[in-house]
Order: structure tokens, then sequence, then C-alpha cells
């Protein structure tokens, strides 16, 4: 239902477990393991190893559980607290996939459409 236009009742509650991507869902994420700003070391874009170290925060090592290409990652020295996302990693291993809209986004996207056309056709009409 990702990108379904919702005229009544709720979106499914969220989960904070990311979609499954070669078998990999929460070991895709990178977490803060402390409160504080990142230091990175890596930028998106980049290809990592399974335990790499990416980044720092508050000297504490943020190292990467899985093989693939940094997707997302939080802006150098941004504050943050331990736990939060601060990035993530595609395992399918190709850099293009850091730079393009995912499937997800477009989904959500078409959806927004969707909607916004629906709602302008009929005030148009009234």
């Amino acid at each position: 239902n990702l990108g379904r236009v919702i005229w009544e009742g709720e979106a499914e509650e969220y989960t904070g477990i990311p979609d499954n991507i070669e078998g990999y869902t929460a070991g895709r994420l990178l977490r803060s393991p402390a409160d504080g700003k990142l230091k990175s070391l890596k930028k998106i874009g980049d290809t990592v190893e399974k335990n790499e170290l990416i980044g720092l925060v508050a000297g504490k090592e943020i190292r990467s559980d899985i093989h693939g290409i940094i997707r997302g990652l939080i802006a150098e020295e941004t504050r943050i607290e331990k736990g939060c996302k601060i990035g993530d990693i595609d395992p399918r291993g190709k850099k293009e996939y850091a730079f393009t809209v995912s499937d997800k986004a477009r989904s959500i996207g078409g959806g927004v459409m969707e909607a916004i056309l629906y709602w302008f056709n009929s005030t148009c009409r009234e």
C-alpha cells in the first residue's frame, strides 16, 4: 500500500524496521552510539565492508554491520542523540542507487500527485 492515497482511515502503524533488501533489514541502518556530534569518515556513495569504521560520535565508533554502499548519512557536525538513525547502507553495491530517487520515494510521490490531481479536478468542477 506504499504510496496509495488514503481517503478514509489511517496508514499502517510505523514499525521502525526498514524494508528487506537482499535479506537485510535493521542491519542496514547506522545508528548513533552516543549523544553528540557526528564526525564522519565516509560519505554518501562510498563502499564499505562489514565492520568498517564509518564515523564517530562523542569518540564512540560507528561501524557497518554489512558490506555495501552508503546510501544515506546525516551531515557532519549534526547534533544527535544516542540511538538516532544517522544513515543506511545498501547491500546491492550499486553506487548509482545512492544518487537516485528510491522506488519507495517515487511511489509516495506518485500518491501525492494522484491526491493533488484529484483535489484540483474535484474543486474546479464546483
